[in-house]
């Protein structure tokens, strides 16, 4: 029997980077978007030298150790995660879209992108690069009007080569480019709940700081809804069973 997958993604685009890396990335940023304006409102925000430290730096996924298994969190995500694409290529929809509208500047901010570190790291990545110019100003935005609404900036946008580039690198420091595969997802079934071993109706139940323990009921909804798993069926045919899809 094939051995459901952890995790599959949809999409090879820059939301699926942004949970891949997260899931990965030793210090994510969870933070919502109104706590990241508290943050810079307040002049809190890690200083451009952490970022620049932080980006140089790459994750060797076979050191990282899968929490509640003992197995290593390479078998985690190369072994048990996988992403399903259209083209089959990181962020490939986003650059042929680009290419055909003729987009030179994205429509949101710099402060908006997949990296999992910190709100700045694409400002700071440009820096590194000595593509600062390819940060450009929003001129034609009514900064009084954003401010009456609490927005206050920042009002600078990427280049689209710039946005692509920072993303191929993410791709590369996390060691995300081996887990995308070329296919069409046409369907998703919920497959019916399979019985534990043992006596009577079980399911799994994972428990603070411990591996999954099996828990009886029936009267346990959440037990009951993991018991499930996913089956994503391509358009030529293949088909991959997943814990989460």
């Amino acid at each position: 029997a094939q051995e459901p997958l952890d995790l599959l993604v949809i999409g090879a685009g820059p939301h699926a980077l942004s949970l891949l890396t997260r899931l990965i990335d030793d210090e994510p940023d969870l933070m919502s978007e109104a706590e990241r304006i508290h943050l810079m409102q307040r002049a809190r925000a890690r200083s451009h030298a952490e970022v620049r430290h932080h980006l140089l730096k790459r994750f060797d996924l076979k050191s990282k150790v899968r929490v509640g298994t003992g197995s290593s969190a390479s078998n985690s995500i190369h072994n048990s995660t996988l992403v399903i694409d259209t083209h089959g290529r990181w962020m490939a929809q986003w650059a042929a879209d680009f290419e055909a509208f003729g987009i030179e500047f994205l429509r949101s901010h710099e402060y908006l992108h997949p990296d999992p570190y910190d709100f700045q790291s694409l400002t700071v990545w440009a820096k590194m690069r000595n593509r600062g110019s390819e940060l450009k100003q929003m001129n034609c935005v009514d900064r009084r009007d954003c401010h009456r609404v609490g927005f206050k900036g920042p009002f600078v946008t990427p280049g689209s080569r710039l946005f692509l580039d920072f993303c191929a690198d993410l791709v590369a420091r996390y060691g995300l480019e081996q887990i995308v595969r070329k296919g069409t997802v046409e369907e998703i079934q919920i497959l019916p709940p399979q019985p534990c071993s043992g006596e009577g109706p079980h399911s799994v139940k994972a428990g603070k700081g411990s591996d999954p323990q099996p828990e009886t009921g029936k009267n346990d909804q959440m037990s009951l809804t993991q018991r499930h798993l996913l089956e994503v069926v391509l358009s030529d045919g293949r088909r991959f069973i997943a814990r989460w899809v």
